[in-house]
């Protein structure tokens, strides 16, 4: 199949049509948007959720091939969320891209330490997140 575009002049996104992907934010706008976005590009296979561990509790049900975070979420935030994903017995090594609304260094060391594949400030672009996506699965 070929590659999806949603901008003439951006660079190619792969088809997503066969992925499953795991949108955990607890803003429901949010989730609506990056759902969205992931529609456009073939994938209606989206898992959603404001709540982390209910995320943890989808690993044992589904096979999960993307997540895309939240960093500042209540009451487990994102890197709880992460590590606890990254712990060794879940040998979960699926793609994260983070999603914040402040950009700290220091907290951006402290994800890439859990192995994030992305970080992203919002509000995000729908170019930027399938960019983002793009480079996290290549």
């Amino acid at each position: 199949m070929p590659a999806l575009q949603t901008d003439p002049r951006a660079s190619p996104i792969q088809d997503l049509s066969g992925l499953c992907v795991l949108v955990l934010d607890d803003d429901a706008n949010m989730r609506s948007l990056i759902r969205g976005t992931l529609a456009r590009c073939g994938c209606h296979n989206v898992l959603q959720t404001g709540d982390a561990r209910e995320a943890l509790r989808l690993f044992s049900t589904r096979t999960i091939d993307l997540v895309i975070s939240d960093w500042l979420m209540e009451p487990m935030s994102g890197l709880e969320f992460l590590q606890e994903l990254r712990r060794p017995e879940r040998r979960a090594s699926m793609p994260v891209i983070m999603l914040t609304g402040v950009s700290d260094p220091k907290d951006i060391v402290k994800a890439q330490a859990h192995r994030i594949s992305g970080w992203l400030v919002k509000p995000v672009a729908p170019q930027q997140l399938l960019d983002s996506i793009g480079a996290a699965l290549s």
